[in-house]
Formats: C-alpha cells, structure tokens, sequence
C-alpha cells in the first residue's frame, strides 16, 4: 500500500513538471519565498540504496553464566529422632494423615473442620451441639418446642403461623378474617357479632333464634299468634286493637259505642236495651215487634183491630164499648134525662151592686174628636 501510494506521488510530479516546455521562461528574478533550485532536465531518481547492518553491540557482557555458589545459611542435615506417640510422618499422626493437624479427613485446625467450623461438632455459628443449634433447639431444623419440621410447628400445622388449616395468617383464619374469633365482619366476639348482640343470630336483647324475638313469637314482627304485620292481627284487622272494620277502639266500635256490645246508650247488653228489655226492639214484656205488642197488635196501644186510639175502637167511639155517641153500656144507649121544668119569669131588676151607686155603670170612654170608620 506504501509503495502504491509512493509510485503515484511521483507520478503526479512528472506530470505537473512542464519545464520542459518550449517557450517557457526559466530565468526569473528572485522573489521572496523558497527558491527552489533548477531540477534536471529529463528528471531521473537517484538509485536506491540499502543502509549495511549495525555492528554487533560490545556494552553487553559475556553470555557464560558461572555456577552459584554453594548454600551456607542451611543448618546441617540432622535425621529426626522417632515419635513418641508411636506415629509416623514428619508431623507423628497416628492415623496415617500427613498434615500439620493429623486430619485424615482433608479438615484443617484441631477438630479437623472440612466446613471451617470449630468445636467437636465443627458448627460454623459457634455451637457446640450435635445439630449445630443455637438456640437451645435440636434435630435437623433446631426446634426448641421439639417439633421436626422446617417451620417447627408442634401442632401438625405448617408455614410461618403454623396453621394446622391451611391458612397464611397470624390468626389461621380461612374465611378472609381477623383476630381470635377470624370474624370477616370486624366484631371481636365468639359469635362474630358487630351489633352488641350474642349467640348463633346475634340478639341483642338475650333472645335466640333467628328472628330474634323475645317473646317466644316468630317472623318479622315477632308475633306469638302467628301473624305477619306489624300489629300481629291474626284476625285481618290493624292497629293497637286488630279492628278489622277500621275502628281504633279498645272495642273496635266503630260508631262511637263502648263496651262488648258497642252500644251508644250506655248499655251493655246484646240489644243494648237500657230498660232491661230484650230483642231489637227491647220489648220489656218479651214481645218482638216495634210497639212491643204482645197480643199481635200494633201502634201505641196496640190495637189489633188496626184502631189507634186508648180503647182501640176502630169506628170513632170511646170508651169500654167503643159508643159514638157517648153512652158507655154495651147497647151504647144513652140514659132518658128528666124532664125539664120552667122557672118563673122575674119581676124585679137586677141591679149592679159591685158599683157604686154615684158612678156611671161600664166604662165611660170620652168620644173621640173624628169619628172612627171601618
């Protein structure tokens, strides 16, 4: 690549290099800058030479290494006397190891560690147990309740709350809830009840069942008879007193009486008599029509002709025998009256007597002024 890049350098200056042309001018006066001496004519490159080798260098020193001198700081080599233990090596292990530490288990240290523990156990933590525990536990996973199982749960549970469940929470609860009672609710109590209340349906007023009623009634109302409204009206009726005609009586009356009978008058009695009769029309002498009539007649005098008056006479009379004209006899005949007599004529003048006997008799009006006309 060099020598491509070389060839074509001069190349270019050949090619740029027009001295000689005819007609060109080479005799120029000096001016500033290079001057630049006159080049030949045709232009040749000098031939290439090659530079002689360097001489061979005399600073070194000679290659010949001598031999080093024999060691002096060595104690001389003594044979070590037998082990008293009866072992054998350099180190006297009795069992064949050939280490400092006479561990023929590839351990190290004075318990022969293969794990870099210490102790007759080799525990790394610093205990000195058979399972390495230490906090006073035992066994393979050093539960201290005795347990044998990697969450040391004595209960037959597992996990990090040991629930025998199943469950993954401080209170081994499965239904989503909290605390010792795993209410989901909130409350806190055996019976999960956030009303106050207790038992299986949370009454809070000491009953227990689930409408909750303490009256030994069931239902929505609590109605010991059975009913189902507010009022517990077994009969139909509403309100306080179960009316079913729309009353709101203690005796469902509902025309404005009191009482069993609901009578108006006072009365108390199915008739609501106040006369001590009986019946709707309160007969007192046990007849039952509006009279009271108890010979089958009618009216107030109870005539059973039709007759309407005391002696229940139906033609105009009076009295026992019902006569027209008076008389009260069976015949109706009328007694003969004595014969009249004739009283004498008067001569004398009967005279006003009551008046004094100056004063004019009657009244003496005065005469009016204009004569009164009809």
């Amino acid at each position: 690549m060099k020598l491509s890049v070389i060839v074509c350098f001069l190349v270019a200056s050949v090619v740029a290099d027009v001295s000689h042309l005819k007609g060109y001018n080479y005799e120029k006066p000096a001016h500033q800058g290079y001057d630049y001496p006159k080049p030949n004519i045709p232009f040749e490159l000098p031939p290439k030479t090659t530079a002689p080798p360097p001489p061979p260098p005399t600073y070194l020193p000679p290659t010949t290494t001598p031999p080093p001198p024999p060691p002096t700081y060595l104690p001389p080599k003594t044979t070590k006397p037998p082990c008293p233990n009866g072992g054998s090596g350099p180190f006297c292990c009795i069992n064949g190891a050939n280490n400092r530490d006479c561990c023929d288990n590839g351990g190290s240290g004075p318990d022969c560690c293969t794990n870099g523990g210490r102790g007759p156990f080799c525990c790394t933590n610093g205990a000195s147990n058979p399972d390495c525990c230490e906090n006073g536990g035992r066994g393979p996973f050093c539960c201290a309740n005795g347990a044998n199982n990697p969450d040391c749960c004595d209960n037959g549970g597992r996990g990090p709350f040991c629930c025998a469940n199943g469950a993954n929470n401080p209170d081994c609860c499965t239904n989503g809830g909290r605390g010792p009672f795993c209410c989901a609710n909130g409350a806190n109590n055996p019976d999960c009840c956030d009303n106050g209340g207790r038992g299986p349906f949370c009454c809070a007023n000491g009953a227990n069942n689930p409408d909750c009623c303490d009256n030994g009634g069931r239902g929505p109302f609590c109605c010991a008879n059975g009913a189902n409204n507010p009022d517990c009206c077994d009969n139909g009726g509403r309100g306080p007193f179960c009316c079913a005609n729309g009353a709101n009586n203690p005796d469902c009356c509902d025309n404005g009486g009191r009482g069993q009978y609901c009578c108006t008058n006072g009365a108390n009695n199915p008739d609501c008599c106040i006369n001590g009769g009986r019946g709707p029309f309160c007969c007192e002498n046990g007849a039952n029509n509006p009279d009271c009539c108890e010979n089958g007649g009618s009216g107030k005098y109870c005539c059973a002709n039709g007759a309407n008056n005391p002696d229940c006479c139906d033609n105009g009379g009076r009295g026992q025998y019902c006569c027209t004209n008076g008389a009260n006899n069976p015949s109706c005949e009328l007694p003969t009256p004595p014969p009249r007599t004739t009283r004498p004529p008067t001569t004398t003048t009967p005279t006003n007597t009551y008046l004094p006997p100056d004063e004019p008799k009657g009244y003496d009006y005065p005469k009016p002024a204009i004569p009164f006309f009809y």
